[in-house]
């Protein structure tokens, strides 16, 4: 069972961009641009990135996993 990303952080940043997805049930204003979901997904053998998808399930973004910090849902 893995667990929901809540928001992750940029981790080197001075002024970090936070990207949060919303709680479940929230309705969505605008989904080409609102977060849906952030997953971790395996680049290669060694390499996993943080990928944000919108509600058209398009790529928002994508950042390598040793520069975010990740927060969780405890649901």
């Amino acid at each position: 069972m893995s667990q929901r990303i809540k928001s992750i952080v940029e981790a080197y940043s001075m002024q970090p961009n936070v990207f949060y997805v919303p709680e479940a049930g929230v309705i969505c204003k605008n989904p080409d641009q609102d977060i849906k979901h952030i997953e971790r997904e395996q680049v290669d053998q060694y390499e996993w990135d943080y990928v944000g998808y919108n509600f058209n399930e398009k790529m928002l973004f994508r950042y390598h996993e040793k520069s975010v910090n990740v927060h969780y849902y405890t649901d």
